[in-house]
């Protein structure tokens, strides 16, 4: 998984759009109906957290050069 690293570094939280077993039935049909449920979905959670909370967290630059 591409964000596994992450996690080494700084708390996160990872959404995505899961469409399908990866088995022998995989086809890309639904790839793009994933993708946008999980952007919509990040943009719902990312309005539930108030300004001044994110403003009050360090950019994660400042987190990366410092580990």
């Amino acid at each position: 998984m591409e964000v596994a690293g992450l996690m080494n570094y700084f708390l996160c939280l990872v959404i995505r759009g899961i469409c399908d077993y990866s088995d022998s039935h995989k086809n890309k049909e639904w790839q793009g109906f994933a993708v946008m449920m999980a952007a919509a979905y990040a943009k719902d959670l990312l309005r539930q957290i108030p300004p001044n909370k994110v403003e009050a967290e360090k950019p994660i630059s400042e987190i990366l050069t410092s580990s």
